[in-house]
């Protein structure tokens, strides 16, 4: 099974890796299952991650996310031990991640280590923006680059290994702002003044 380029990509498979927590011992067994986790998702862009405070990757979210409004609180992290990309079966650069309950919004983000730690000098970490598309569960990355029209060389900085990933960032999954039309405004005014009439004629009634 292989990835074809410029944004065309192939459903897969990936062999992960399931925790089933036994509660009368305390200790976690692994469980490998096979889970479908879609296409290969669509980066759109990417900012500096130098500072990279939570707020810095909001703002980044909110930049390069169309329609985006996002807070602290808005993202959870998969970071640490949490953290275990696994190789897609089929591919030789493709990663699926699963991303926090709850966080499986239209975009993610990814926080690179260090990508020219050759290069002297202050270190060179990036936000990695993308599209959640299929299944938006897993974060599904191309290490490789997955060019597109719009980012014709991929990613500004080639990734070298999967260790070079420092963390993925979710959003929430209903953080999309979609304004109410005009006209449902209008109704909404029509019955409030429809409301304050009834109400209006009522205590005149009393009144006479």
């Amino acid at each position: 099974m292989s990835i074809l380029r410029h944004g065309i990509t192939k459903t897969m498979a990936v062999i992960v890796t399931a925790f089933f927590v036994f509660s009368s011992i305390g200790r976690a067994a692994t469980i490998p299952v096979n889970i479908n986790v879609g296409d290969v998702d669509e980066f759109v862009g990417s900012c500096v991650g130098v500072p990279s405070g939570d707020q810095d990757e909001i703002n980044c979210l909110n930049d390069k996310g169309v329609g985006l409004s996002l807070v602290l609180g808005d993202t959870a992290k998969v970071e640490g031990g949490d953290l275990s990309p696994v190789l897609v079966d089929g591919t030789e650069s493709t990663y699926a991640q699963a991303l926090p309950v709850g966080f499986t919004g239209e975009y993610f983000l990814l926080k690179t280590g260090n990508l020219t730690p050759e290069v002297k000098g202050p270190p060179t970490i990036l936000f990695y923006i993308f599209r959640n598309l299929a299944e938006a569960a897993y974060a599904v990355v191309d290490l490789d680059g997955a060019p597109n029209d719009e980012f014709p060389d991929g990613y500004p900085f080639p990734f070298d290994n999967v260790g070079q990933i420092s963390h993925f960032t979710g959003i929430r999954s209903a953080t999309l702002v979609t304004p109410l039309p005009a006209a449902a405004w209008m109704m909404i005014s029509a019955l409030a003044g429809m409301f304050g009439f009834k109400r209006l004629s009522l205590r005149r009634r009393k009144q006479a």
